[in-house]
């Protein structure tokens, strides 16, 4: 087989009991352009390497999964992940560390957490230069990343050290990470970023990988790249497309990888398949909630047609065997309870599927839902003050709230939802009357 010309790479934090979405679809896109693609998942890669470097250690000092998902999931909180990835060539300097290390020490993080995250950073440099080593044996003449949440250190050093030992790999930045403004301030930050991908890149990248073959990157929607050295930017409108157009996504790179993984046992029971039938959030077209960071430059609702939505969950549940599934979607579109959900249930496969809905809905859509599969699901329930709620603009009352959850306990659903607080202008009498209303709801599950 021929080497690839572009290889797709995904980066710790990024999770290990499921494939990334976004590198299968894009392997897909390239593909079906005849562009020869490989993927890398180096976050499962990277758990492998620190859980072998630490198997012969005392029990306390050993490296599992579960250090990993803890470490995954404190991006919001003070940054570990990003920090365990600062290391030379990103940046060396014992100053910083001490500062960021004195700085976490005055939060509430577990002092096993932060043992265990020195431990990880003292295994990065190795791990690394596995990472570059993979990749140049490949030969590839552009390397994409795909970034999310604490992806960006990780996938910033490698791209650095590729970029230093072939300085002609074209190095390209995609993902949530680098929508909207933030894409262009990562490539004016960094320079060995070559081009990023601002916005959904299923049209973008095939024409920017064929411009680059032919000597040049051409202006598309939503690029950031050089000319003359100095940086262009182009604006993002015109990069969204209709859903039928996703192709279905190639997990085997992942799952062939997981197969080896001496933490398949551990991750296999928790292995979920993303799956995408809908982009962008038709309640936040009408009125985005004032909290939500999601859609900020693509709100515009899409969803793929109900029978393609089947025929791909058909085909991802023989090709692997799985019947497990989580859409990656941010709100589920309200004609699916019509139309998708019984062509689902008529599969006669057992599905469970996991999808992000609106609190408003009826107790017939739950029926619907439970009938198909959807066992747990996340309804966008933030509060039970509806003052509170109109600040948020969420669209419902903390009645509708209430009631949802006592149907879910009825149905057997899981439902999974927040407590946000700390609004300006909030009522803060609302919190002395929501402590008194939930003692009346201990019977439901808690947020």
């Amino acid at each position: 087989m021929n080497d690839p010309l572009v290889i797709l790479i995904s980066m710790p934090w990024g999770r290990v009991d499921r494939p990334s979405i976004q590198l299968g679809i894009l392997q897909s896109v390239l593909l079906r352009a005849g562009i020869r693609t490989a993927v890398r998942s180096f976050n499962l890669a990277f758990l492998d390497y620190i859980v072998a470097a630490t198997a012969d250690l005392p029990n306390q000092d050993r490296i599992y999964l579960n250090d990993y998902f803890e470490v995954s999931e404190d991006e919001g909180r003070v940054g570990l992940g990003e920090w365990i990835f600062a290391v030379d060539p990103f940046q060396n300097s014992s100053e910083r560390d001490e500062q960021y290390l004195n700085y976490v020490s005055a939060t509430n993080t577990p002092e096993e957490l932060l043992a265990k995250a020195m431990q990880m950073r003292r295994l990065v440099p190795p791990f690394l230069e596995c990472c570059v080593e993979d990749a140049l044996a490949r030969r590839p003449r552009i390397v994409g990343f795909s970034s999310t949440f604490s992806q960006n250190v990780p996938s910033l050093v490698l791209a650095k050290l590729l970029k230093s030992r072939d300085p002609s790999i074209h190095i390209i930045f995609g993902g949530s990470n680098c929508d909207g403004p933030m894409g262009e301030a990562l490539h004016r930050a960094f320079p060995w970023v070559d081009t990023v991908v601002r916005g959904e890149a299923e049209r973008v990248l095939p024409q920017l990988i064929k411009d680059l073959s032919n000597g040049g990157v051409r202006p598309h929607p939503g690029l950031c790249y050089r000319e003359n050295g100095q940086p262009v930017a182009i604006d993002q409108k015109g990069s969204d497309i209709p859903m039928d157009e996703v192709p279905l996504p190639n997990y085997d790179e992942f799952l062939e990888r997981l197969s080896r993984s001496d933490s398949r046992a551990e991750i296999l029971p928790h292995l979920v398949i993303p799956f995408e039938s809908a982009r962008g959030c038709w309640w936040g077209a009408k009125k985005h909630c004032t909290f939500c960071g999601l859609n900020g430059t693509s709100m515009a609702f899409r969803s793929k047609s109900p029978s393609l939505v089947v025929e791909e969950l058909l085909a991802l549940a023989r090709k692997h065997g799985q019947l497990n599934f989580t859409a990656v979607d941010n709100i589920i579109d309200m004609s699916y309870f019509r139309d998708f959900l019984p062509k689902l249930q008529d599969t006669g496969y057992d599905f469970t599927l996991f999808y992000e809905t609106k609190a408003n809905l009826k107790k017939e859509h739950l029926w619907a839902m439970r009938q198909a599969g959807i066992v747990a699901f996340q309804p966008g329930i933030e509060t039970f003050s509806t003052p509170l709620l109109k600040l948020m603009d969420k669209g419902v009352t903390a009645l509708q709230n209430i009631r949802l959850l006592k149907w879910c306990a009825e149905l057997g659903i899981h439902a999974r939802w927040n407590f946000i607080y700390g609004f300006p202008q909030e009522p803060i009498d609302e919190y002395d009357r929501m402590a008194d209303l939930v003692k009346s709801l201990t019977h439901l599950r808690p947020p």
